[in-house]
């Protein structure tokens, strides 16, 4: 198991709470945050909704795939190259 951070627009709060509710029901992640925040970029300004998912490497296609069902396109796996050790187990899910 490799700890690892998924981070992502999921467009708007509405969006990112049925996504978070999915992950987390299915034991995917260990937690998820979710931060509406204002966007700038060469395609524009507005407002959007970061999420943060904490989990490991071993459920990162299984959180992709429920993703992918909200057409959501902006996602990134960030490897966690360490931490206490105890939010590191906490991070190994069955």
């Amino acid at each position: 198991m490799a700890p690892i951070i998924m981070l992502g627009s999921v467009g708007n709060k509405s969006m990112g709470q049925k996504i978070a509710k999915e992950i987390i029901s299915g034991n995917l992640a260990a937690c998820i945050y979710l931060n509406t925040v204002d966007s700038f970029s060469i395609k524009g300004n507005g407002k959007e909704t970061i999420a943060i998912i904490k989990t490991n490497d071993k459920k990162t296609n299984s959180i992709l795939d429920v993703i992918k069902k909200y057409k959501v396109p902006e996602f990134l796996t960030i490897p966690v190259s360490g931490g206490w050790d105890k939010y590191l187990e906490f991070l190994d899910l069955p």
